[in-house]
């Protein structure tokens, strides 16, 4: 690596070899310098109006750190630093002027790393796949176009100063009777990543699909400026409900994230280990449990209840509702509230089979659905067995599918061959059981 000091003369710097990384003016010299780089890795460092960066195309992995208020990165210039240090030049007479550190910060076309300072940055991205991130001011990044990720920090106290204009009768300012600090995130176009890392931000997607992460109670105001411009997604570390033009919610795995609640439209909400409570609203929903007992509730709509691990209780309510079983695991059962002959089906997942010690065949070994295993179709009746106390153990100890009138229960016996191999799936209520018919029970895949 070379390293390349200017002078307080505006001066020419440029390495000689051409592969290999070097650093321009790492004395930060008064100077405005013409700084060219090769083919490796460069560092430049800028503190004067006219100094230039010159970089050739597929020329390395080129960076600056800048002291100048406002920078725009060169062509073929990918990362930016603005850098902490504040500028104080001849005073005037009778003042002592300091210039404000770096402030803001502009990409180019490429995929640019924008990092900011202490103070209160603007980062703008441009045309590539950035990421931007914002430092411990009150920051205001803006993805522009491209896939970009853009990340904040938690540096937000109350009795601060706001950072931009609030519109008025903000509730959540008022309760606090006091200003609070906003950080401003924009992705723009593209599918975005917007993390706030704790801090109290407004978050706004834009077009594409975007992911937004909340991180600690929930303080961020998320807002899809733009509707139907792609499926938007929230990661969040406590309990969270969607707001309108959200489609995905996701709960991380921490202890506040408890329950998750959709709203009007085609919902994916997924659960994490804990007990959750996961509700659908209106809308086609999709509910994943996850590990824990969970209580999963699908509002209006045709939804798909799958309680994964745990002994769950699924309400598929209004609509055509599809309950889905994959698990068989000892001293764990789900529960189906409300399954309506008329309208709703079990779902087996092949995956019922896998803790059997058997070679795993196509489809489940212990059952036979109507045109084959393909998802949809529906159990042969020759392998639906319903009556009152059977637990797949009785007589002939066939496979299939048992329904016990009694209480509710659905045994599934895989094999018919070995004695008390039945596992319980889960239950229905008796009235149902009394209906349940070989063509409510479909295979899933």
């Amino acid at each position: 690596m070379a390293v390349i000091e200017g002078s307080d003369a505006d001066d020419t710097l440029s390495d000689d070899n051409v592969e290999q990384s070097s650093w321009f003016n790492s004395n930060w010299s008064s100077g405005e310098d013409v700084m060219s780089g090769g083919l490796g890795n460069d560092l430049y460092f800028v503190n004067s109006a006219g100094d230039a960066v010159v970089e050739g195309a597929a020329q390395g992995n080129d960076m600056v750190v800048s002291r100048l208020q406002n920078y725009w990165l060169p062509d073929h210039v990918e990362h930016l630093q603005l850098d902490d240090t504040r500028i104080e030049p001849e005073p005037s007479p009778g003042d002592k002027p300091t210039w404000p550190a770096a402030l803001e910060g502009y990409g180019n076309v490429l995929d640019n790393d924008l990092q900011g300072n202490a103070n209160d940055n603007f980062l703008r991205g441009g045309g590539g796949d950035d990421r931007l991130y914002g430092g411990k001011g009150d920051d205001v990044l803006l993805g522009d176009a491209g896939d970009d990720e853009l990340v904040a920090t938690d540096n937000d106290r109350a009795g601060a100063a706001t950072q931009g204009s609030l519109a008025s009768g903000d509730d959540e300012l008022a309760a606090a009777q006091a200003t609070i600090r906003i950080e401003l995130l924009f992705g723009g176009d593209g599918d975005d990543t917007l993390d706030a890392r704790g801090a109290n931000a407004l978050l706004v997607g834009g077009r594409g699909h975007d992911v937004y992460r909340i991180v600690g109670d929930g303080r961020e105001r998320l807002v899809e400026a733009v509707r139907d411009a792609g499926i938007d997604s929230v990661y969040s570390q406590s309990s969270y409900t969607l707001r309108d033009g959200f489609e995905h919610l996701t709960l991380a795995e921490a202890p506040a994230a408890r329950d998750g609640r959709g709203n009007g439209l085609d919902n994916v909400l997924t659960g994490n280990s804990a007990a959750n409570r996961l509700t659908g609203l209106a809308g086609d929903d999709t509910l994943w449990g996850g590990q824990g007992n969970d209580t999963l509730n699908g509002g209006g709509g045709d939804d798909r209840l799958d309680g994964a691990a745990g002994s769950d209780r699924l309400t598929g309510g209004a609509g055509g509702d599809r309950f889905v079983f994959g698990s068989l695991q000892a001293g764990e059962a789900d529960t189906v509230a409300d399954f309506s002959h008329d309208d709703d089906r079990l779902v087996l997942l092949d995956t019922l089979d896998a803790q059997l010690p058997l070679p795993r065949v196509s489809g489940l070994q212990g059952l036979i659905f109507i045109g084959g295993n393909v998802e949809g179709n529906p159990l042969s009746t020759g392998w639906f067995f319903k009556g009152e106390g059977w637990t797949g153990q009785e007589g002939l100890k066939l496979s299939g599918l048992y329904v016990n009138t009694l209480d509710g229960a659905l045994w599934y016996n895989p094999t018919g061959l070995e004695a008390d191999d039945a596992a319980l799936l889960g239950y229905v209520s008796v009235s149902a059981a009394g209906s349940l018919e070989a063509t409510d029970i479909v295979f899933g895949g």
